[in-house]
Protein backbone atom coordinates (compact mmCIF):
# COMPACT_ATOMS: atom_id res chain seq x y z
CA UNK A 1 0.00 0.00 0.00
CA UNK A 2 2.91 2.36 0.62
CA UNK A 3 4.07 1.95 -3.01
CA UNK A 4 0.87 3.37 -4.48
CA UNK A 5 0.68 7.18 -4.80
CA UNK A 6 -1.82 8.89 -2.62
CA UNK A 7 -4.44 11.31 -3.85
CA UNK A 8 -2.30 14.28 -2.75
CA UNK A 9 0.77 12.93 -4.60
CA UNK A 10 -1.30 12.51 -7.77
CA UNK A 11 -2.57 16.09 -7.49
CA UNK A 12 0.97 17.39 -6.96
CA UNK A 13 2.24 15.35 -9.92
CA UNK A 14 -0.59 16.65 -12.11
CA UNK A 15 0.12 20.26 -11.08
CA UNK A 16 3.83 19.85 -11.80
CA UNK A 17 3.06 18.26 -15.14
CA UNK A 18 0.76 21.16 -16.08
CA UNK A 19 3.40 23.70 -15.06
CA UNK A 20 6.04 21.92 -17.14
CA UNK A 21 3.65 21.73 -20.07
CA UNK A 22 2.92 25.45 -19.78
CA UNK A 23 6.66 26.24 -19.72
CA UNK A 24 7.20 24.11 -22.82
CA UNK A 25 4.35 25.82 -24.64
CA UNK A 26 5.60 29.28 -23.72
CA UNK A 27 9.02 28.34 -25.09
CA UNK A 28 7.40 27.01 -28.26
CA UNK A 29 5.33 30.19 -28.59
CA UNK A 30 8.45 32.34 -28.33
CA UNK A 31 10.24 30.15 -30.89
CA UNK A 32 7.33 30.49 -33.31
CA UNK A 33 7.15 34.26 -32.82
CA UNK A 34 10.89 34.52 -33.51
CA UNK A 35 10.54 32.38 -36.64
CA UNK A 36 7.68 34.62 -37.82
CA UNK A 37 9.76 37.74 -37.25
CA UNK A 38 12.66 36.24 -39.20
CA UNK A 39 10.41 35.26 -42.09
CA UNK A 40 8.81 38.71 -42.25
CA UNK A 41 12.24 40.38 -42.16
CA UNK A 42 13.41 38.11 -45.00
CA UNK A 43 10.41 39.02 -47.15
CA UNK A 44 10.91 42.73 -46.51
CA UNK A 45 14.61 42.45 -47.34
CA UNK A 46 13.98 40.54 -50.57
CA UNK A 47 11.27 42.95 -51.69
CA UNK A 48 13.48 45.94 -50.93
CA UNK A 49 16.37 44.41 -52.86
CA UNK A 50 14.14 43.63 -55.83
CA UNK A 51 12.48 47.04 -56.01
CA UNK A 52 15.85 48.76 -55.56
CA UNK A 53 17.32 46.70 -58.41
CA UNK A 54 14.38 47.52 -60.69
CA UNK A 55 14.60 51.22 -59.85
CA UNK A 56 18.37 51.34 -60.38
CA UNK A 57 18.14 49.39 -63.62
CA UNK A 58 15.50 51.71 -65.05
CA UNK A 59 17.58 54.76 -64.16
CA UNK A 60 20.65 53.17 -65.77
CA UNK A 61 18.60 52.29 -68.85
CA UNK A 62 17.42 55.90 -69.11
CA UNK A 63 21.03 57.13 -68.94
CA UNK A 64 22.10 54.65 -71.62
CA UNK A 65 19.16 55.74 -73.76
CA UNK A 66 20.21 59.40 -73.51
CA UNK A 67 23.85 58.69 -74.26
CA UNK A 68 23.23 56.32 -77.17
CA UNK A 69 20.19 58.22 -78.46
CA UNK A 70 18.20 54.98 -78.19
CA UNK A 71 20.84 53.20 -80.24
CA UNK A 72 22.39 49.76 -80.11
CA UNK A 73 23.81 50.20 -76.61
CA UNK A 74 20.33 50.89 -75.32
CA UNK A 75 18.90 47.71 -76.87
CA UNK A 76 21.87 45.57 -75.86
CA UNK A 77 21.72 46.86 -72.30
CA UNK A 78 17.96 46.27 -72.16
CA UNK A 79 18.29 42.76 -73.57
CA UNK A 80 20.91 41.91 -70.95
CA UNK A 81 19.14 43.67 -68.09
CA UNK A 82 15.50 42.63 -68.26
CA UNK A 83 16.02 38.84 -68.04
CA UNK A 84 18.10 39.31 -64.90
CA UNK A 85 15.47 41.56 -63.33
CA UNK A 86 12.74 39.13 -64.30
CA UNK A 87 14.64 36.22 -62.72
CA UNK A 88 15.22 38.23 -59.54
CA UNK A 89 11.52 39.13 -59.49
CA UNK A 90 10.30 35.58 -60.00
CA UNK A 91 12.65 34.30 -57.28
CA UNK A 92 11.43 37.04 -54.93
CA UNK A 93 7.80 36.27 -55.73
CA UNK A 94 8.26 32.54 -55.13
CA UNK A 95 10.00 33.11 -51.80
CA UNK A 96 7.43 35.65 -50.59
CA UNK A 97 4.59 33.22 -51.36
CA UNK A 98 6.41 30.39 -49.57
CA UNK A 99 7.11 32.64 -46.59
CA UNK A 100 3.45 33.71 -46.45
CA UNK A 101 2.41 30.06 -46.25
CA UNK A 102 5.04 29.46 -43.58
CA UNK A 103 3.76 32.47 -41.66
CA UNK A 104 0.20 31.09 -41.72
CA UNK A 105 1.45 27.77 -40.32
CA UNK A 106 3.28 29.55 -37.51
CA UNK A 107 0.14 31.53 -36.69
CA UNK A 108 -1.94 28.37 -36.61
CA UNK A 109 0.46 26.81 -34.09
CA UNK A 110 0.50 29.98 -31.98
CA UNK A 111 -3.31 29.97 -31.91
CA UNK A 112 -3.29 26.32 -30.80
CA UNK A 113 -1.04 27.24 -27.88
CA UNK A 114 -3.39 30.10 -26.95
CA UNK A 115 -6.32 27.70 -27.12
CA UNK A 116 -4.56 25.25 -24.81
CA UNK A 117 -3.83 28.05 -22.34
CA UNK A 118 -7.52 29.01 -22.26
CA UNK A 119 -8.42 25.36 -21.66
CA UNK A 120 -6.04 25.25 -18.70
CA UNK A 121 -7.15 28.63 -17.34
CA UNK A 122 -10.60 29.47 -18.79
CA UNK A 123 -10.77 32.96 -17.25
CA UNK A 124 -7.63 33.95 -19.23
CA UNK A 125 -9.57 33.91 -22.52
CA UNK A 126 -10.90 37.44 -21.99
CA UNK A 127 -7.32 38.79 -21.94
CA UNK A 128 -6.42 37.47 -25.40
CA UNK A 129 -7.08 40.13 -28.02
CA UNK A 130 -6.37 37.85 -30.99
CA UNK A 131 -8.17 34.64 -31.79
CA UNK A 132 -7.51 31.40 -29.93
CA UNK A 133 -8.80 29.25 -32.79
CA UNK A 134 -6.61 27.66 -35.44
CA UNK A 135 -9.08 27.35 -38.28
CA UNK A 136 -8.36 28.84 -41.69
CA UNK A 137 -10.73 31.77 -41.24
CA UNK A 138 -9.14 33.06 -38.02
CA UNK A 139 -5.58 32.57 -39.27
CA UNK A 140 -6.53 34.08 -42.62
CA UNK A 141 -7.95 37.17 -40.95
CA UNK A 142 -4.72 37.65 -39.06
CA UNK A 143 -2.44 37.39 -42.11
CA UNK A 144 -4.83 39.28 -44.39
CA UNK A 145 -5.62 36.29 -46.60
CA UNK A 146 -9.38 36.51 -46.09
CA UNK A 147 -10.26 39.55 -48.12
CA UNK A 148 -11.60 40.75 -51.42
CA UNK A 149 -9.82 39.49 -54.52
CA UNK A 150 -8.09 42.76 -55.39
CA UNK A 151 -6.69 43.14 -51.88
CA UNK A 152 -4.29 40.24 -52.45
CA UNK A 153 -2.27 42.65 -54.60
CA UNK A 154 -1.66 44.76 -51.50
CA UNK A 155 0.46 42.03 -49.90
CA UNK A 156 4.18 41.88 -50.64
CA UNK A 157 3.85 38.84 -52.90
CA UNK A 158 1.07 40.53 -54.88
CA UNK A 159 3.09 43.70 -55.30
CA UNK A 160 6.15 41.77 -56.48
CA UNK A 161 3.92 39.78 -58.84
CA UNK A 162 2.53 42.95 -60.42
CA UNK A 163 6.03 44.38 -60.95
CA UNK A 164 7.13 41.01 -62.41
CA UNK A 165 4.20 41.11 -64.82
CA UNK A 166 5.12 44.59 -65.98
CA UNK A 167 8.74 43.49 -66.48
CA UNK A 168 7.69 40.39 -68.40
CA UNK A 169 5.31 42.41 -70.56
CA UNK A 170 7.84 45.10 -71.35
CA UNK A 171 10.63 42.67 -72.18
CA UNK A 172 9.71 40.81 -75.30
CA UNK A 173 12.83 40.08 -77.29
CA UNK A 174 11.30 39.95 -80.73
CA UNK A 175 13.55 38.93 -83.63
CA UNK A 176 13.13 42.35 -85.24
CA UNK A 177 14.32 44.09 -82.06
CA UNK A 178 17.40 41.85 -81.84
CA UNK A 179 18.16 42.31 -85.54
CA UNK A 180 17.72 46.06 -85.24
CA UNK A 181 20.19 46.18 -82.35
CA UNK A 182 22.74 44.12 -84.29
CA UNK A 183 22.36 46.19 -87.48
CA UNK A 184 22.67 49.47 -85.63
CA UNK A 185 25.77 48.25 -83.75
CA UNK A 186 27.44 47.26 -87.06
CA UNK A 187 26.56 50.61 -88.65
CA UNK A 188 27.87 52.55 -85.68
CA UNK A 189 31.15 50.61 -85.85
CA UNK A 190 31.51 51.37 -89.55
CA UNK A 191 31.24 55.08 -88.90
CA UNK A 192 27.68 55.57 -90.15
CA UNK A 193 25.79 58.28 -88.25
CA UNK A 194 22.70 56.05 -88.28
CA UNK A 195 21.03 55.58 -84.89
CA UNK A 196 17.92 53.53 -84.20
Amino acid sequence: MADQPTEIQRAVDDTQRRQQMLQLLITEDLTLQTARSGAIAEVNGRATLFLGAVSSALIALAFIGQVSRIGSAFYAFGLALFPVLLFLGVATFERTVATSIQNALYLREINRIRHFCTEMIPEASRYFVLSIHDDEWDVGLRVGAVSMGWQSFLATAGMVGVVDSVLAGSWRPSPSCCCQALISSRRSRSGSPYFC
